[in-house]
């Protein structure tokens, strides 16, 4: 299992996972050259990606994804509420067919991987973070969170 943090901040969010036979990037933040520079540096790469889980609309986010998306075969992971509030900004670059919509606190799978989107507090028309499940191992990702209810304490203890 590899996770590997290519950008954290105002300037751009993107975080490769590589999870047995499964490889994604949680959001993409950054220009398609800085990411493949960066994932170089780790002798990595977008090959066989499965896809972007996107984890809200701000730029930090999602600046790099109107160029990175169409270079993979992978799909783009969403909120349908999320996808609207960027898709008139990179609508051109972004194939429909690409994009796999999700719904907060309902688990999807890439490939052997689960995943479950979480409801998060913060400035943005639906952000997630995302819990990842694989054999036993659990995986919390959240950025950018304004406030954590006590009901979701349970979900995210004890994450490897």
């Amino acid at each position: 299992m590899k996770v590997c943090t290519l950008g954290s901040g105002s300037k751009g969010n993107v975080t490769y996972f590589e999870i047995g036979n499964t490889k994604f990037l949680i959001d993409c933040g950054l220009s398609h050259r800085q990411i493949v520079n960066r994932l170089n540096q780790r002798e990595l790469s977008l090959e066989n990606l499965d896809g972007i889980l996107v984890t809200h609309e701000h730029s930090d986010h999602i600046a790099g994804v109107n160029v990175t998306l169409p270079k993979i075969d992978g799909k783009l992971y969403v909120t349908e509420e999320t996808h609207e509030s960027f898709y008139h900004k990179y609508n051109s670059n972004i194939p429909i067919s690409k994009v796999h919509y999700i719904t907060p606190h309902e688990e999807f799978m890439i490939n052997d991987v689960r995943i479950y989107p979480l409801s998060i507090s913060h400035d943005a028309s639906d952000a997630v973070g995302y819990v990842i499940y694989y054999k036993s191992k659990k995986i919390v990702y959240i950025t950018d969170i304004g406030y954590l209810p006590q009901k979701d304490y349970e979900l995210l203890g004890n994450a490897d």
